[in-house]
């Protein structure tokens, strides 16, 4: 979670920020709103894909050392970049402020993430729990592409600039090479059968996007209504292929087992997911207000602001504490 095309899949709300300004977005035209919007959206698919759901594998390399340092590391980050977006909010600063909101999103997303696989590392390992079968494929980096592509064709179809399409194609190149790297690792944990069906899928991804990706890479180049068009036309089976992906790998044969938590490891891994759960609720409530802010303009909202931010300064205290605990109770030596 650390590297460049890491950061990518994760921050994909980011990227489009980051790209889309290159070509000095005006104020007015930064759709903090929207942006509002698609954060709620995406925090919400990244706690109900992995904190109401048990993992059952990886979801990195990182081992339970390397997830305790990004929490912690992480959570700093988090708190500043708070403490910068409610100093852009009373500047009306829309820019920064669509900035902050992405790195806000990335940082939390990461939060969340290190947790789920940093509680299924110390599950897995430890002897008192029941190891889990790991499932033919990941559903979160699935879940996790659907939005993403999903954002961004929503981006391009706002009629953006150059710039914008670019990161639009980014994200989508991005998602879908980590959707058919998935499906190769897939076909070596599987039976003939389903071998057959995940090599079908990444063929099927990989000719998709290649329409997808030239099409928006012919409007950069020539921005008509024709090749406009185009890009609608070719979003549609790539939509439809992560569908069936999903749908596909939901089978129960395809599902995994997660591990059986014992109740001597549960008492130390729930308030870390209960902690990571109420980050969730509590930045998804002070972007539905910063949202409000920004549309309706309400009066004196700077008591409102304080709360919601010290809500979540209060989850991530918890969060980083419950790591601690973790850590010295010694669960797990990597």
């Amino acid at each position: 979670m650390a590297g460049l095309d890491e950061r990518r899949a994760s921050d994909f709300l980011g990227v489009l920020q980051e790209l889309a300004q290159q070509e000095g977005t005006r104020p007015e035209n930064a759709d903090a709103g929207t942006l509002c919007a698609e954060t709620i959206t995406t925090i919400t698919m990244v706690s109900d894909a992995l904190l109401l759901r048990d993992r059952s594998q990886r979801l990195s390399e990182q081992s339970f050392g390397g997830c305790c340092d990004t929490l912690i590391a992480k959570s700093k980050t988090v708190t500043i970049d708070l403490d910068h977006l409610l100093a852009d909010l009373k500047q009306h600063n829309h820019p920064e402020m669509c900035k902050r909101i992405a790195a806000l999103a990335e940082g939390i997303t990461i939060l969340i993430e290190t947790t789920s696989h940093a509680c299924y590392l110390v599950a897995d390992n430890h002897g008192t729990c029941l190891p889990g079968t790991p499932s033919a494929i990941d559903h979160y980096p699935l879940q996790r592409a659907k939005l993403a592509v999903s954002l961004a064709l929503d981006a391009f179809s706002r009629r953006p600039t150059n710039a914008q399409t670019m990161a639009s194609a980014a994200v989508v190149a991005t998602h879908l090479e980590v959707l058919k790297e998935e499906c190769s690792r897939a076909e070596e944990r599987t039976d003939a059968s389903a071998q057959v069906m995940f090599k079908a899928i990444g063929r099927g991804l990989s000719g998709t996007a290649t329409m997808l990706v030239a099409a928006l890479k012919d409007h950069i180049k020539h921005p008509t209504d024709r090749t406009r068009a185009a890009c609608t036309i070719f979003s549609a089976p790539v939509l439809s292929t992560i569908d069936a992906l999903i749908t596909y790998s939901e089978d129960e044969s395809l599902a995994g087992k997660p591990p059986a938590i014992s109740k001597e490891v549960g008492k130390y891994l729930k308030p870390m997911q209960g902690a990571a759960m109420c980050l969730s609720s509590a930045f998804a409530l002070f972007i539905r207000f910063v949202k409000q802010c920004i549309e309706d303009k309400p009066i004196n909202p700077e008591a409102h602001l304080a709360r919601y931010s010290e809500s979540i300064n209060a989850a991530v205290a918890d969060l980083v504490a419950a790591t601690r605990d973790v850590r010295k109770a010694e669960l797990i030596t990597n």
